[in-house]
């Protein structure tokens, strides 16, 4: 290997992400890190690292002190923006998740899922639904998926109920192979091709440290502000859910909803 990086290699590039990513979120990158993270000579490592200022010269500054690169207060990443949720899913100690008690979907159920949608093909799926005492078979056309924050569902076409509706991954206990063509041409989903805007503010009710917190929380000049929030017409229950109101909301809990 030459004591040169090649920018624009596949290698190269990920050479230089890695550079600035470590930069970025540590504050300060030695050839040590790159030597580790790619197993190559201290020769090389450098001429990684002069490679990244080459491309963005104000981003580090070396330090004879450390011996090392410390990024400036003034660093714009010029790759991807590094994602927060990737970099603190790497160490367990900056993480607490909460682990809700439920199953993992199959990746055979998703894959089935998204085969179908791409070929207009449909699908059997053994379904457990909250009004049946037992799990029924049905054949559906999936549309798309939706995620109300915590769920995958999918929309899709219901032969049995001649209607669009929402199945939750989880409650699916398999999904056919997708073999099917749809033989007649399906109806327009018009909740789903609608887009409408959930108009809510601070219940002013609730104590003015809780407004203001909220008022943060959703990037409000005033706790008198709308909030507004736009979705598909299909996702404004999981909307108003999520916010904890339903449509029938007389003034109880965090926000009201306006219209």
């Amino acid at each position: 290997m030459g004591n040169s990086v090649k920018k624009d290699s596949w290698l190269g590039q990920a050479q230089l992400r890695y550079v600035e990513e470590v930069a970025w979120w540590n504050g300060v990158v030695s050839r040590r890190d790159v030597i580790e993270k790619f197993s190559c000579s201290g020769q090389q490592a450098s001429a990684i690292l002069q490679g990244y200022l080459e491309l963005n010269s104000t981003a580090l500054e070396y330090s004879t002190s450390a011996r090392r690169y410390l990024s400036s207060p003034r660093m714009q990443c010029i790759f991807e923006s590094p994602k927060f949720e990737e970099e603190i899913e790497k160490e367990e100690d900056l993480l607490g998740l909460i682990q809700r008690p439920v199953k993992q979907v199959s990746e055979e159920v998703k894959r089935h899922l998204i085969m179908a949608m791409r070929h207009d093909s449909s699908v059997q799926i053994v379904y457990q639904s909250r009004s049946d005492q037992e799990p029924q078979t049905r054949e559906i056309y999936p549309r798309a998926f939706g995620f109300d924050g915590v769920r995958y569902h999918v929309r899709a076409w219901c032969v049995k109920r001649q209607a669009y509706r929402d199945f939750s991954l989880l409650r699916m206990k398999s999904v056919s192979y997708p073999d099917q063509v749809a033989n007649y041409e399906l109806p327009v989903d018009t909740e789903w091709e609608q887009w409408v805007e959930v108009r809510v503010m601070i219940n002013p009710d609730a104590s003015e440290g809780t407004q203001m917190a909220l008022a943060e929380d959703y990037n409000l000049s005033s706790v008198h502000d709308e909030v507004v929030i736009r979705c598909r017409q299909a996702m404004e229950k999981y909307v108003l859910y999520n916010l904890g109101i339903d449509s029938e909301l007389s003034g109880e809990g965090f926000f009201r909803l306006l219209g």
